[in-house]
């Protein structure tokens, strides 16, 4: 029985974890695609692309939300009572 890898979604590593978090996950990352493509002639796995795509995508989306949390505050302190 083969199992398929399961794929999760930039936004569902967002919800899920820290920027920081996130952080660490694409350092890591990074430094496993630089290893993986010393070892290949400078190929990365699709796995290691689609994960880096992934955690790249997810840190935006935080940077984002975190953006938009910011905007609506200084609105919120703008806005008379």
């Amino acid at each position: 029985m083969s199992t398929a890898p399961i794929a999760i979604t930039a936004e569902e590593v967002a919800k899920g974890l820290s920027m920081f978090e996130i952080d660490e996950g694409l350092e890591a990352l990074v430094e496993a695609a630089e290893q993986e493509a010393e070892a290949n002639n400078g190929e990365m796995s699709e796995s290691i692309k689609t994960a880096l795509a992934t955690y790249a995508e997810a840190f935006g989306y935080k940077v984002d939300r975190i953006a938009n949390y910011l905007k609506a505050q200084k609105r919120s302190r703008n806005c008379p009572t």
